[in-house]
C-alpha cells in the first residue's frame, strides 16, 4: 500500500491522476511564475498570474453592479475587477480571516487611488452564511475557493509534509458549501464565477455539477454561461491557451509556460 501522507503520498496521488502527464505538468509549476502588472493608475504596481486577470474578467466589466467577492484575500482579482467599476458600481470584498483580511486592506489602500478605493467595502464575514443572511442580493459573485493550490505546494509556500488524500474530499465539500451560499446569494438574472487554482475535478467540475444540482432541487436555475469577449481578448495578449472541460474551462500550466493552473466556471441564475 502506497503513502497515505506527505510527499510521497502526493506525487504517488497525482502520477495516478495524470499518468505521464504529471511529469510535465510538475516541472510547469515548479518554474519561476509568469506575473504581469495590473496598472491600476498608483506609482505601485500589483503583479499576479495572468490566469488570474481571465477570471476577474470573465463577467465583463462591472459597470455599476453590484459586487460580492467572497474570498478576496489577497486581493489581485479584486484590483482587476475595481478598475472596470462605474460611478455606481460597489464591490464588498470578503475574507473571513483576520490575517489575510489585512493583507487585502494593504493590498487596495496601497494600489488602487481614491476614487476607485471607495467603491470597494471590505468584510469578514462567513462566506458559508452569506447567502442565508443576504438572499439574492448581488448582481455579481466572484467564489475564488480555496483550494489544494498545488502550484503553491511544490514551490514550498505549504506544508506538502501534511498532504493527505482526504484533504482534497474536505475541500471539495468546503468549496460545495461555498458555492452554494454564492448561488442563494446572487440575485435573479445575476452571475456568478466560480475558480480555483486546484487541479482536482472533485474541487472543480465536481463541485459546479453538484452545486447546480442541488440549486435545482431547491427551485434555483443554474446556466452556464460563455465568458465574455474581454476573456478571449486577455488570453491573446498574454498567449494563454484556454482549455474547455466537461464544466467551464481550465487553464493548464503545461500549456502555458508555467500560468495557473486555474478552473473556472461562469453560471447565470434564471429562477
Amino acid at each position: 500500500m502506497g503513502s497515505e501522507k506527505g510527499l510521497d503520498a502526493f506525487e504517488e496521488h497525482y502520477r495516478q491522476r495524470f499518468g505521464d502527464r504529471w511529469s510535465d505538468l510538475r516541472a510547469a509549476m515548479e518554474r519561476d511564475h509568469p506575473m504581469v502588472p495590473i496598472d491600476t493608475g498608483t506609482a505601485e504596481r500589483y503583479y499576479v498570474d495572468p490566469a488570474s486577470l481571465i477570471v476577474a474578467g470573465a463577467a465583463g466589466p462591472l459597470g455599476e453592479r453590484l459586487v460580492l467577492d467572497m474570498c478576496a484575500a489577497p486581493g489581485g482579482k479584486t484590483l482587476a475587477m475595481a478598475l472596470t467599476t462605474a460611478e455606481g458600481g460597489k464591490i464588498v470584498a470578503n475574507d473571513r480571516s483576520s490575517g489575510r483580511r489585512a493583507r487585502l486592506h494593504r493590498v487596495l489602500d496601497s494600489h488602487l487611488p481614491d476614487s476607485i478605493r471607495r467603491k470597494v467595502d471590505v468584510s469578514g464575514r462567513d462566506a458559508r452564511k452569506i447567502g442565508l443572511r443576504e438572499p439574492a442580493t448581488y448582481d455579481l459573485v466572484l467564489l475564488d475557493a480555496p483550494c489544494s493550490s498545488e502550484a503553491h505546494l511544490i514551490r514550498g509556500k505549504g506544508r506538502i509534509d501534511l498532504w493527505s488524500r482526504s484533504r482534497i474530499t474536505h475541500i471539495a465539500q468546503d468549496a460545495f458549501t461555498l458555492l452554494r451560499s454564492a448561488m442563494q446569494s446572487v440575485c435573479r438574472g445575476g452571475t456568478i464565477i466560480y475558480s480555483t487554482c486546484s487541479l482536482p475535478f472533485e474541487e472543480n467540475e465536481g463541485v459546479v455539477e453538484r452545486a447546480v444540482k442541488r440549486s435545482a432541487q431547491k427551485g434555483l436555475t443554474f446556466i452556464e454561461r460563455t465568458p465574455h469577449a474581454e476573456t478571449w481578448q486577455t488570453a491573446e495578449r498574454y498567449t494563454l491557451t484556454i482549455s474547455s472541460s466537461s464544466r467551464g474551462f481550465r487553464i493548464w500550466p503545461d500549456l502555458n509556460d508555467g500560468a495557473g493552473p486555474i478552473f473556472f466556471c461562469v453560471l447565470s441564475r434564471e429562477q
